[in-house]
């Protein structure tokens, strides 16, 4: 029994879903290249434009939060999701990362400053930067990631092995001949990459929140109190039947947009992330009190959901998009 039954998904998309469970389920999880092994499967860049349908990257997105792998689904979300929008039309074959956040200036044709927690970025061979202007604009610039001093970003705690990368930039635009290296401005649509990042985001958070309220249900029909299933007692009942229907909420904004991704505005997938990644992290609250004493020991995989999904909520939720959603409400 279910609070709601999505209907989001065809027979196409639940069977790249059960291939891609087995994929995982496989021992691909435990490997050090499970990115490389998911591409030669065909999971990767399931996002690019010319698929035409976001759905079918969601299911990836949702099987590896089922799968307790938040790392390979926020290096997913970030390429798939951001990335290759930003590339549509160009083909390349590279791997590449998005500098969004941090201080990148361009002024009088040079690409300088600094960017922190760039995922996927030691392991790309091209960066696409959005660097800001002295009067406000942005412009995506490309850039090629040997020109850029990288060094390996503090590991984020619950999401071990995931590629960050902090970034330093001094690079001349193509046709100056002074810098350390080169950059070209390219034309994109930032607002609709943006978008489709925010998207895969919400996709994966609210992914996360389901499998938070899976491992606590289950948890709570095995622990006993008192010779009692912990599940039977009425608090517990009511708080997790609570989470469940805020999920649901959530997750049919997740599926009206999925169903409609070309209707969806920076404004509404700014909005959809952020409610997606608030009820993850409710989720895993819940998750961790009802486990009690056992919800901190690092075993048990409520504690690892509850350390991602910090990461989660700050990630991608720079004050520019604090900004939409204050517009989007006349102030």
């Amino acid at each position: 029994m279910t609070i709601r039954r999505r209907r989001v998904y065809d027979e196409d998309h639940e069977a790249l879903r059960a291939s891609v469970a087995r994929f995982l389920d496989s021992g691909a999880a435990e490997r050090q290249d499970v990115w490389a092994a998911a591409a030669e499967h065909g999971f990767v860049g399931l996002g690019a434009p010319e698929v035409d349908d976001p759905r079918f990257a969601a299911v990836v997105l949702e099987a590896a939060m089922a799968a307790g792998l938040p790392a390979f689904a926020l290096s997913l979300a970030a390429h798939d999701g951001f990335a290759l929008p930003l590339l549509a039309g160009r083909r390349v074959a590279t791997r590449p990362a998005v500098v969004d956040g941090g201080d990148v200036r361009l002024a009088g044709g040079f690409l300088r400053g600094r960017a922190e927690t760039v995922v996927n970025g030691m392991s790309a061979d091209l960066l696409l930067v959005v660097a800001r202007t002295d009067d406000g604009d942005e412009h995506v610039v490309l850039v090629e990631a040997g020109a850029v001093h990288r060094a390996p970003a503090e590991p984020l705690l619950g999401l071990e092995g995931l590629d960050v990368a902090d970034c330093a930039f001094d690079l001349a635009l193509d046709g100056n001949d002074a810098g350390n290296g080169t950059a070209e401005p390219i034309d994109a649509d930032l607002e609709r990459a943006r978008a489709s990042h925010q998207l895969a985001l919400a996709v994966a958070a609210v992914a996360g929140a389901r499998t938070a309220l899976d491992i606590t249900v289950a948890y709570t029909r095995d622990r006993k109190a008192f010779g009692t299933p912990i599940a039977s007692f009425g608090n517990t009942r009511h708080v997790l039947g609570s989470l469940g229907a805020r999920i649901a909420a959530v997750e049919s904004f997740v599926d009206a947009a999925l169903e409609s991704p070309s209707e969806l505005s920076l404004a509404s997938a700014a909005a959809l992330r952020l409610c997606a990644t608030e009820i993850l992290g409710t989720a895993v609250d819940t998750g961790v009190q009802l486990h009690g004493g056992y919800g901190y020991m690092w075993e048990y995989p409520i504690a690892r959901a509850y350390a991602a999904a910090r990461f989660f909520r700050v990630h991608s939720a720079g004050e520019h998009l604090q900004e939409v959603l204050a517009d989007a409400v006349g102030l």
